[in-house]
């Protein structure tokens, strides 16, 4: 059984993801296409570590730790 605070995180950077993904198809009219791309891609690599944290995979937890490393370092 996954625990709560999992199924709730989950849930919320799942909306976040497909929210992100809304913004990437609008965005390409206003920003540069590389800069789309960057956003496409980083964007599909969450939702992936997203899954593995939904279905309790270990795998799951490593690109996701990497990726709030990157935003953090980024910021």
């Amino acid at each position: 059984m996954r625990p709560l605070p999992i199924t709730i995180l989950c849930i919320a950077l799942f909306l976040v993801g497909a929210l992100n993904l809304i913004s990437v198809v609008l965005s390409f009219f206003h920003v540069s296409v590389g800069r789309a791309l960057w956003i496409l891609v980083t964007t599909l690599a969450a939702l992936t570590s997203f899954c593995g944290l939904w279905r309790m995979k270990r795998w799951g937890v490593f690109p996701y730790l990497g990726g709030y490393a990157l935003g953090v370092l980024r910021s």
